[in-house]
């Protein structure tokens, strides 16, 4: 009877020292997980949440980024939302680079897209072509553009003038033509991303989904309306997501060309902070304004994914 009582004392020791040390492996196993993830999130920390976090607090106070604090409550977002004539420029611009640069470069890489995945000589050669324009940096790009369509030395207006136009449209100064010349630009420098997620879709089509269509007659419009464009509907959301982000983060172009002229006809969100905070030198405005684009884009985002929920899980 004792030695029984031995053997499972025994076993109860066993198993309690198993225990230990498979408590020890796994707190050792989580603190290398967070050794791993640690310099993640000290970089997540300093570079966006602790920007979010002060561009929140500042948006309640007058400052001009040095000296003293002057707290004002909600005036800024008051004056945010009843005074500033200039953000419904900025909101409208805003939705006319979603809706044409969206439209622009989910149909044009579509097509160039399908083109480029059918079996042609030197495909490789036009998909560098094609991707090209992504790889040089928007500055350069947006340099580039300026000096060309300069209204009296730009090359546009004076090959224009050679074959007969007189008064060439002026085409970073005209109000009615400005932010479509940048919206044009931003489709060329951004059109490969959206050939790459295209292309990168259709190769992993089913082959023998295209083959039997074309076995029951059905050309390359049916094929390619009919059974490529449903099957890519996860890279239409890709890509409409993509146009969301990039018309709050639309920069370069923008203040390289115009600098948010003429009139602020071309000013888009990310000039417009960049304008208040310092060449205004309004920094709590300019946090409120940066505060109330990160929540519209934000529901943006939410929005999209409501939508697609079914795409997604397809």
């Amino acid at each position: 009877m004792q030695s029984k009582n031995n053997l499972n004392s025994e076993k109860k020791k066993n198993i309690r020292a198993t225990y230990r040390v498979a408590r020890i492996k796994n707190s050792g196993q989580k603190l290398g997980n967070y050794l791993f993830i640690a310099p993640l999130l000290i970089l997540f920390s300093a570079f966006v949440l602790f920007p979010i976090v002060f561009n929140t607090v500042v948006s309640f106070f007058k400052w001009s980024g040095v000296g003293e604090l002057k707290f004002l409550g909600l005036a800024n977002y008051i004056r945010f939302l009843t005074e500033d004539e200039r953000m419904i420029l900025v909101i409208k611009n805003t939705l006319l680079y979603i809706i044409i640069s969206g439209a622009v470069n989910i149909s044009v890489g579509l097509v160039i897209a399908y083109l480029l995945n059918m079996k042609i000589r030197f495909t490789n050669i036009y998909r560098l072509i094609v991707f090209m324009p992504a790889v040089i940096p928007g500055v350069v790009l947006a340099t580039i553009f300026g000096s060309i369509l300069q209204a009296d030395k730009g090359l546009v207006n004076v090959l224009l003038r050679k074959i007969g136009f007189e008064s060439p449209p002026n085409w970073l100064g005209d109000p009615e033509l400005v932010f479509f010349i940048i919206i044009i630009i931003s489709c060329f420098l951004y059109m490969g991303y959206g050939v790459v997620i295209y292309l990168g879709g259709m190769q992993n089509i089913r082959s023998e989904i295209i083959e039997a269509a074309r076995i029951d007659g059905a050309g390359e419009f049916r094929i390619f309306f009919n059974i490529v464009v449903p099957l890519l509907r996860g890279g239409h959301i890709i890509m409409i997501t993509l146009t969301v982000t990039g018309a709050f983060r639309l920069f370069d172009l923008v203040w390289i060309l115009t600098k948010g002229g003429p009139a602020g006809f071309s000013e888009v969100s990310a000039s417009f902070i960049y304008r208040a905070a310092m060449l205004e030198n309004q920094m709590g405005y300019a946090g409120v304004i940066g505060v109330m684009i990160f929540i519209i884009s934000i529901f943006l985002i939410m929005l999209l994914q409501f939508i697609f929920r079914k795409a997604w899980n397809y």
